[in-house]
């Protein structure tokens, strides 16, 4: 199966999926504004079955790397802090209406990568 999560969350394109346990995004967020965002977790809320989780990292804002990263790679990407993305996840299903679950967001040991763990209710 193929498609782009972006088409996918904008329903502008159909992937058949039985209910999904998990939906994990690594290094994908941080691409994305924050609409992009929001969009692209209430897709991950729709294909999950009840209890089941949704976890995403973002870079964190403000890294140590962020100037290497910026300057001399030339790699842009959004940094968000927890709040920022605790911000997000309640504007999805997963923070509003009869389907609303569990959301926990932290950061990692290295402060470098915030995770986000939504359980769909």
């Amino acid at each position: 199966m193929s498609a782009s999560v972006l088409r996918l969350a904008h329903g502008e394109a159909a992937l058949s999926l039985p209910p999904q346990q998990l939906v994990y995004m690594l290094g994908f967020l941080e691409y994305l504004d924050d609409a992009q965002v929001v969009s692209t977790i209430d897709w991950a809320h729709d294909v999950l079955e009840p209890g089941g989780t949704f976890m995403a990292t973002n870079l964190a804002a403000g890294g140590a790397d962020r100037v290497f990263m910026e300057h001399i790679l030339e790699w842009r990407v959004r940094g968000r802090t927890e709040e920022e993305l605790q911000d997000l996840v309640a504007q999805s299903r997963f923070g509003r209406g009869s389907m609303a679950g569990e959301t926990e967001v932290m950061r990692d040991r290295e402060g470098g990568t915030v995770f986000v763990r939504c359980v769909r209710g």
